[in-house]
């Protein structure tokens, strides 16, 4: 039998799919994700079997990911823009298993070993879309908080996982303060949850030492179309920012600290090997550039890479770790 969205089901799904999309960076509504797996979890409650919150879930990330990771469909190379569609349809439904499966474990051991079994169930995904070839770590619930400073404090003792978790404890409250309003407890978590979080912020950032000094640093962008940054091998850009940096060095009054050139800014070079007229440059410029660089390493493979060049001739290299799928 084909499985249809009941109407509550449909509102569900834009409530919880949309409040979760808006709630990711860039979008300047963190708080939504306090309270967009609500609609979700109140069908979960409802539910008597997985398949039917599986669609559901499944369908509400779809629309998450339509709201917030949608970027990856606008590469400049239309073979890499649809080859990242396949996993933008794959990821809303892996994220949707735990719902699917925790429904199972509800049914057989009660309504508190399902949530807990739920939440378990979310952290283990999230651990594996945070490493290995296929990660999409953009997606962690705990990045929602991102531009809270005064809450994300925490992450120095727990990690992302443990803002993911605090997500997750806050819709849980809330859920429990819908069912039972006249009930003190889930008012008084929800308090303890905002109020424990915030109090660490506020004594972290209030005992930070005074920074020693500060740099001024150059950051160079040129206004380039993203077609002319998909092909590796194009030195044109080069040009560009050079130009760019010289009358910048020769407008300004005072030497910057620290030039900075966009991510893939220098075409295909050899590792260890930086083209010597930048080397010369930075060598005459007299101030360190930070470069984005396409490396080719000794086994043919390609690195997605940040090179510091000094002005005496030394180099440092940082190869990116999680690469888009």
């Amino acid at each position: 039998m084909p499985l249809r969205l009941s109407r509550p089901a449909v509102v569900s799904v834009l409530l919880s799919g949309f409040g979760l999309g808006l709630s990711f960076p860039p979008y300047p509504f963190p708080f939504l994700a306090w309270v967009a797996l609500v609609p979700l979890l109140c069908r979960w409650d409802r539910s008597p079997t997985a398949a039917p919150l599986l669609l559901e879930a499944y369908l509400a990330f779809l629309l998450t990911f339509a709201v917030a990771f949608y970027w990856p469909l606008g590469h400049a190379l239309p073979s890499a823009a649809l080859a990242s569609l396949t996993p933008l349809l794959a990821l809303p439904l892996v994220m949707a298993l735990p719902f699917g499966a925790s429904v199972l474990v509800r049914n057989r051991l009660g309504r508190r070993a399902g949530l807990i079994a739920l939440v378990a169930c979310w952290m283990l995904v999230e651990g594996g879309l945070s490493r290995g070839p296929l990660a999409f770590p953009w997606t962690l619930l705990g990045h929602t908080q991102a531009a809270w400073l005064p809450l994300i404090q925490m992450a120095d003792v727990t990690g992302v996982p443990g803002l993911t978790l605090w997500v997750w404890l806050m819709n849980q409250t809330v859920v429990a303060l819908l069912h039972a309003p006249a009930r003190r407890r889930p008012a008084l978590v929800l308090m303890l949850l905002l109020a424990l979080p915030l109090a660490y912020g506020h004594l972290r950032r209030t005992t930070l030492p005074a920074p020693a000094g500060y740099l001024t640093v150059a950051v160079v962008q040129p206004a380039l179309p993203a077609v002319a940054w998909a092909d590796v091998h194009d030195t044109s850009r080069i040009d560009t920012l050079f130009t760019l940096t010289e009358r910048l060095l020769t407008s300004s009054s005072s030497k910057p600290d620290l030039i900075v050139w966009p991510e893939t800014a220098l075409p295909v070079m050899p590792a260890h090997d930086p083209p010597r007229p930048l080397r010369e440059a930075v060598t005459r410029w007299a101030v360190p550039l930070l470069t984005g660089a396409i490396v080719r390493m000794p086994d043919a493979t390609y690195r997605n890479s940040a090179v510091l060049l000094r002005p005496d001739g030394s180099t440092a290299r940082y190869d990116k770790q999680r690469l888009v799928p």
